[in-house]
């Protein structure tokens, strides 16, 4: 279990915790449910919530893919994904939507529309590295950055000093305002001849 632990503190550095993660936070911490238990409960309508941008339906449609579930669209792909966690939680006995835990759905509500509201992810493309001459996409295309449900793409900023033709290391900075806070995320391009 501490393995497990620490390989997934490594995932958490390496990525973003999500809406799920902070729902079931919200959920979990009120209402003395286990931590696990929670998100497994309610990662399908995460999916589903989430499949409503492209980039991300995209990216579970390719994790569908590779785990040879249907993928005949990227929208099946994505159902895909929801129904695969749907069944393993059936297998693992676990209740199939928050309902079912008992809990009073007006606190429920109540602090779930709280954590909403202040939940806000912002994901950048990951580092690369390219030969002398490739081109890197350096645009909002594989960027997120929401906030209660609303995108926020159209207040990105992306500054660079990338250099195609010149080896070496180079940043892309992407910047989003959000409620008059700026948030920063750095991308890495390494450039080898």
């Amino acid at each position: 279990m501490a393995k497990a632990s620490c390989i997934a503190g490594f995932a958490f550095e390496k990525s973003a915790l999500g809406i799920n993660h902070s729902v079931a936070h919200a959920i979990g911490g009120k209402f003395h449910i286990a931590h696990g238990k929670i998100n497994g409960i309610i990662l399908p309508y995460v999916i589903r919530f989430n499949s409503e941008d492209k980039t991300t339906a995209q990216r579970y449609y390719e994790i569908s893919k590779d785990l040879g579930f249907p993928t005949n669209s990227i929208e099946e792909g994505a159902e895909s994904l929801a129904v695969a966690v749907e069944l393993l939680n059936k297998n693992l006995n676990l209740p199939s939507c928050v309902k079912d835990l008992a809990i009073d759905e007006e606190k429920y509500r109540k602090r779930l529309e709280r954590r909403l509201q202040r939940t806000f992810y912002f994901i950048i493309p990951e580092n690369v590295t390219v030969k002398v001459g490739e081109d890197v996409d350096i645009s909002k295309e594989g960027v997120i950055a929401r906030k209660a449900g609303q995108s926020y793409l159209e207040n990105l900023v992306i500054e660079s000093n990338f250099d195609k033709n010149t080896p070496g290391t180079y940043e892309a900075v992407y910047k989003v305002e959000i409620d008059g806070k700026e948030h920063k995320r750095t991308r890495t391009i390494t450039v080898t001849e």
